[in-house]
């Protein structure tokens, strides 16, 4: 079966795809008049970077087409769809741009059953902005005007412009006889405004009759608050120019901003902001320009734009993160100082546009908590809270004195990482982000170093998307789980430095597991010969190798680390659920300070055993066993 895709912006029906802007796609399959959105699924849907879009959308069914909706969140050209449906993963129509940017030849093969999407750049701050040209043109409203051009002076470019042509803009530079000037406008805000966005394009070119001086200061533009007193009170963006072969280096202080323009050569600053009304009632723009070398320098069309719209920080995101520095972060100096205003403790405004401390944002919407050691300290507020949070994707919070429950609620499906290493957790709430029919992202876990005394009795065991999974060096004091072969994703298990009690799990999933870890515990009795897997449904078993005394289907086919050291476990030695020809040579299998009875035999092809081990066989206190692989010779 074939699919024809047809995806455009949701909002506009344009086919020209935006990062930050929904799109709707309508598939078509051939053959298929009426298809259902239950047998439908989404092998892969990747961002214009490649990263996976998740959660991923749901299907509908409209005017015989299957409909999905997503927002994809980084521009690129590798975007990508593949559908699956009752099973059967279907080839793609060909189009122009799968054939254009992806037909590489025979080296590289187009793949035909993947629909390929270019996602041009967006604005990372979604606004509607109002009152275009609150500054005008460069006129004599302008304080230092009279230095000043708006003529071409007989360049090439840029083009003459008069100020007596209506609505054109106006270029200026400074007058041929000054060497040095600067102009200046104050403009006073308009009442209920939330932020503000100024731009001006400027064009740096020199007279050809002169040589060039390298790294010289050529210009500054500088934008700043002033209160109701006239004083400057908050420099928003200090940008500064110099000369660089025939381009513009810029260099600018970051004091609460981002500059989400272009500052290259030829182009245009631009500069977002965000206005507090209580202490700013003014914006100054000074524009500063310096010919000391020659340089000829530019400023074209400067506007200032407000918007009063409040659609740019979600409100739950605002709130939840409220409510996590009122719990958490009142004691933390460097948190404190980014998430308040000194002049009144209020909150500092939008999180993302005055760049909170550890606050990363996409599109209006937080979707990062990187808070690693800056003195948090206490319980989390409540789950249902902090799940409002439905963007974020990482959490890092290592290394500060966090106490309690983790639980992020249920709402943040989007959540992908989470490290809490290095704090005072007693207990990670059952369920929550280890509900795997919710929580389908969460590929990594680590809560090492931490107070915990058991492991979740939900979810976890089931979660299938989950590949690593860390709690080492806690005390957790429970019988070790038999059972992971749910987590069919999992490649990193680490369950060391505990308490675990009971047997060596004997049910893992084979064939995605690189590295288990339940050394320095109090495991005891017989490794299980034959450790069995619960497979993924659509995963045949590999070919059992002839010659080896064991049942290969049942055996590893990634891993590479076994830490099982420091426990009481006995009987033979176990070496046969761990060796596999294919990848025996390349294991790390350490085993020392337990009791077992027997050494390894010598005719696995191991290439790293590392076994330090007391023994009742032997007169020395322990043995350490190197078996490298025997090389073939050659008939």
């Amino acid at each position: 079966m074939t699919a024809t895709y047809s995806c455009v912006d949701t909002l506009s029906s344009s086919t020209t795809l935006t990062a930050g802007r929904s799109v709707t796609c309508e598939i078509s399959i051939a053959g298929v008049g009426a298809p259902s959105a239950g047998l439908a699924d989404l092998d892969h849907l990747h961002d214009g970077n490649g990263d996976e879009i998740c959660p991923k959308p749901v299907f509908t069914v409209g005017a015989g087409a299957l409909l999905f909706t997503f927002t994809p969140q980084r521009h690129g050209s590798l975007g990508l769809a593949r559908l699956r449906y009752n099973g059967q993963v279907l080839a793609t129509a060909a189009d122009a741009y799968s054939s254009l940017a992806f037909d590489l030849g025979a080296e590289v093969a187009v793949d035909v059953h993947a629909k390929r999407f270019l996602i041009v750049e967006g604005d990372p701050y979604p606004q509607t902005y109002s009152g275009a040209n609150q500054v005008g043109d460069i006129d004599g409203t302008w304080t230092g005007f009279g230095d000043f051009q708006t003529t071409n002076a007989g360049l090439r470019w840029p083009p003459a412009r008069t100020a007596s042509t209506a609505g054109e803009d106006i270029s200026a530079t400074l007058l041929s006889t000054v060497t040095t000037g600067s102009l200046q406008k104050d403009i006073t805000i308009p009442a209920n405004q939330l932020r503000f966005q100024f731009r001006v394009k400027y064009f740096f070119t020199s007279n050809v009759t002169t040589t060039l001086r390298q790294n010289s200061f050529i210009g500054r533009v500088r934008v700043s608050m002033l209160d109701s007193g006239g004083t400057e009170v908050d420099v928003i963006r200090d940008l500064t120019m110099f000369s660089y072969l025939r381009g513009v280096v810029i260099e600018g202080s970051d004091r609460n901003q981002v500059n989400d323009g272009d500052i290259r050569f030829e182009e245009q600053l631009q500069i977002v902001g965000a206005i507090r009304p209580a202490d700013h009632v003014t914006i100054r723009v000074r524009i500063e320009v310096d010919h000391t070398s020659n340089e000829q320098l530019w400023f074209i069309a400067p506007i200032l734009q407000y918007a009063v719209t409040t659609d740019a920080l979600d409100s739950n995101d605002l709130a939840a993160l409220q409510a996590f520095y009122t719990a958490v972060a009142t004691t933390a100096p460097s948190v404190v100082a980014s998430w308040r205003t000194p002049s009144n403790g209020a909150f500092n405004g939008d999180p993302c546009f005055n760049r909170w401390k550890g606050v990363r944002c996409r599109f209006g919407r937080i979707v990062g908590l990187e808070l690693n050691n800056v003195g948090l300290s206490g319980a989390l507020p409540a789950a249902a809270t902090l799940g409002q949070m439905t963007k974020l994707e990482s959490i890092n919070f290592r290394n500060n004195s966090l106490s309690g429950v983790w639980n992020w609620g249920t709402g943040a499906t989007a959540l992908r990482t989470v490290r809490i290493v290095d704090n005072q957790f007693t207990a990670i709430d059952n369920g929550g982000v280890f509900v795997h029919s919710t929580h389908t992202c969460l590929k990594y876990f680590n809560a090492d170093s931490n107070l915990i005394t058991a492991l979740p009795t939900s979810g976890l065991l089931t979660h299938k998307a989950l590949q690593r999974f860390k709690v080492q060096n806690n005390v957790i004091a429970q019988a070790m789980p038999s059972d992971f072969s749910g987590m069919v994703s999992l490649t990193d298990l680490s369950l060391g430095l505990n308490q675990f009690t009971g047997s060596f799990p004997s049910v893992l999933p084979l064939y995605s597991l690189a590295s288990i870890d339940v050394g320095f515990n109090q495991l005891t009795g017989v490794v299980p010969r034959i450790i069995t897997s619960g497979a993924p449904a659509n995963q045949a078993p590999p070919t059992p190798n002839a010659g080896y005394p064991y049942d290969a289907v049942n055996h590893f086919q990634q891993l590479e680390v076994v830490d099982m050291s420091r426990n009481q476990l006995s009987g033979i030695f176990p070496i046969y659920p761990f060796a596999m020809a294919r990848f025996g040579e390349r294991l790390n299998l350490n085993a020392q300070f337990n009791f077992f009875t027997t050494t390894p035999p010598r005719h696995f092809s191991l290439s790293l055993i590392h076994i330090s081990e007391p023994t009742r066989l032997l007169s020395i206190s322990y043995a350490v066993f190197c078996l490298k692989k025997k090389k073939k010779k050659k008939k």
